[in-house]
């Protein structure tokens, strides 16, 4: 069975024993005389008939039993109204109220109750009995009841025993919220032991405690009944507030329940000092209110699935009831049941605080998750910053190395490069000396000469530091034939190819390019040299294919080859192959070739068989007509 069902069929069985005792059961009394044997008799007014005045009964009690007999006359106080029972014309009362009427009405659905001292009467005895009122009673919200001496002993213990439970369960409540570390900074929980407090107070006053235990004037009692009760009210709404944490969440719901709590004081307080039947009527509204923003605040928590949002909207539900039985009670009809809801309210009211405690732990424990689980991804993410911070120094520091690696470098070369322009100059001047007797030599010197006196001044340029130096260019763009790079390449190289025993053949082409003309020799001459240093035996060939209206030099081998996985690594710096062996380099040609390529927007590619050679493609050559 599910506990949604369990809970209709309960709250059906208890409607169906209230209906139960509604039912009147005593057996009606001849106008003006009582027999013991017939009590207990609920409600004496109703049997009884005026005999003077509308304020004054007069009816005899008479022992028909064939025992003595201990009785009783008991009544709770559900309207203010003060009345004197007296034996015969004694003159001192037997059974008093001192709850005077105001001119409003106003009652409580429970209130204290009123026991006669015993009275014993001896078998076939009778007591005439003389009532006085101030006012005639309501009879309905009145009921005066004769009980036995040993029926109200049985109700006494009960009521003891139920008020016993409910304030000492109120109590422990209170304290465990108060000496809980984790509610001491929880402005829900101080403000739900503010409501355990003032529904302690409210049923220890609305049961009679107060007068008995601080002497408090019976006048008193029903204006103080109700502001205890708009108390209850306001502290349970700031409750909410708090639970909610309405403030920030919900704004329109925060500013309604302060205007209701103010406006709600105001005519609690006007209706006691005034006095007037009009503002009890408005202050019957009150308790309308409360339900609405009571409901309106459970249906919040709900829907927004706040911590706690289930046990605070079923403790919402568990107040209502307890609503609702102080309204039956309130009725004539079920005046004869205060006992029995008197008990029912304070088990409501006990429950309904242990759900109110189950939903502020709940959310005290959910929002202590949360804050934990923050706080752990608060840590995870210090600690990613952390080794952020750890990485990017290292970065920094490793930066700091290249860069003062680079400028050594830098330096160095710069240094070379101006060390090796003197040679330069006497190899040019011994060129001029040495042309009459060896012209062809001096011609293949001079195309290296020039060359490598180019390399060296692009060197100079790159390493110059002077802010005030013009900024390096590309390179000038000029339209030469490819036949003279191409021509001069073999020259550069031919002495090395024919000492290897490899063929350098050429490939005539008739095409022209537009294209600094250093970087192009650089290129070529850096892979015709690679293709050398990689083929032992064999052929290199070098020529040019057209493809539209770009060209494309081609250096072609029969050397060693390149492994497929190698193929990305050798064109970084300081790479050299798996197959190098002990060949002299330093790795920097192709990587060279790869950073001229990019610098004048041509592309690089490579085609290799292992065992039997490859192919280096330099594409993107605008042909100029």
């Amino acid at each position: 069975m599910s506990a949604m069902r369990l809970i209709f069929r309960s709250f059906g069985w208890t409607c169906v024993l209230l209906v139960c005792l509604a039912v009147d059961t005593a057996r009606a009394a001849p106008a003006g005389e009582i027999k013991l044997s017939q009590l207990p008799i609920s409600d004496l007014l109703a049997q009884l008939e005026s005999t003077t005045a509308p304020a004054e009964f007069e009816f005899s009690i008479l022992n028909d039993t064939s025992d003595n007999a201990f009785w009783h006359f008991r009544t709770e106080v559900l309207e203010p109204l003060a009345f004197k029972f007296f034996i015969s014309e004694a003159g001192n009362p037997l059974f008093q109220s001192e709850f005077r009427a105001r001119a409003q009405k106003s009652h409580a659905s429970q209130g204290p109750i009123l026991v006669s001292k015993i009275i014993a009467m001896a078998p076939g005895e009778r007591l005439d009995i003389k009532a006085v009122f101030e006012h005639p009673p309501t009879r309905e919200l009145f009921p005066i009841s004769l009980v036995t001496k040993k029926a109200n002993d049985r109700f006494a213990q009960r009521r003891s025993v139920t008020h016993g439970m409910f304030f000492g369960a109120m109590m422990i409540f209170v304290l465990f919220f108060l000496l809980s570390p984790n509610s001491l900074y929880n402005a829900a929980s101080n403000w739900f032991c503010l409501y355990l407090l003032s529904t302690a107070t409210l049923g220890m006053h609305s049961h009679g405690y107060s007068l008995i235990f601080f002497d408090v004037p019976a006048h008193w009692y029903f204006p103080l009944l109700r502001l205890l009760q708009t108390g209850l009210m306001l502290f349970y709404l700031l409750f909410g507030l708090s639970f909610l944490r309405a403030g920030q969440a919900f704004p329109t719901y925060w500013r309604a329940v302060w205007g209701f709590i103010v406006i709600g004081l105001s005519i609690a307080v006007l209706e006691q000092v005034l006095g007037r039947t009009e503002f009890q009527v408005v202050a019957n509204l009150v308790p309308l209110g409360f339900t609405v923003l009571g409901a309106w605040g459970a249906f919040l928590a709900f829907r927004h699935r706040v911590h706690g949002s289930r046990f605070f909207a079923a403790g919402f539900a568990v107040l209502m009831f307890g609503g609702w039985l102080n309204f039956m009670a309130s009725l004539p009809r079920y005046a004869t049941l205060n006992e029995l809801i008197d008990q029912l309210t304070l088990l409501n009211q006990i429950v309904d605080a242990m759900i109110f405690g189950g939903a502020i732990l709940y959310q005290i424990y959910g929002l202590k998750g949360e804050r934990d689980q923050a706080i752990k991804t608060q840590l995870a993410e210090a600690k990613r910053r952390l080794e952020l911070n750890a990485k990017l120094a290292n970065t920094q520091a490793s930066l700091r190395q290249a860069q003062n690696l680079a400028e050594h470098h830098r330096v160095h070369l710069a240094s070379a490069s101006h060390d090796l322009r003197q040679p330069i100059a006497s190899l040019r001047m011994s060129l001029e000396a040495a042309k009459v007797q060896t012209p062809e030599l001096v011609s293949d010197l001079a195309t290296g000469i020039e060359f490598l006196d180019k390399v060296l001044e692009q060197t100079l340029d790159s390493t110059r530091v002077d802010p005030n130096a013009p900024v390096l260019r590309k390179g000038e763009d000029d339209v030469f034939a490819l036949q003279v790079i191409l021509e001069n390449n073999r020259r550069m190289f031919a002495s090395e190819a024919a000492e290897k025993g490899v063929t350098l053949r050429l490939v005539d082409s008739s095409l022209s390019v537009r294209l600094p003309v250093i970087d192009l020799i650089r290129i070529v001459s850096n892979l015709t040299s690679n293709a050398l240093r990689y083929t032992p035996s064999g052929d290199v060939l070098i020529g040019v294919r057209r493809r539209g209206s770009k060209a494309i030099i081609e250096i072609w081998d029969t050397g060693v080859g390149i492994p497929a996985d190698q193929l990305t690594a050798l064109l970084q710096p300081y790479v050299r192959g798996a197959n190098d062996g002990a060949s002299s380099g330093e790795g920097l040609g192709l990587s060279i070739v790869k950073q001229l390529a990019d610098r004048n927007e041509l592309s690089l590619k490579v085609c290799s068989t292992p065992g039997k050679g490859s192919v280096f493609a330099l594409e993107g050559l605008i042909i100029e007509s």
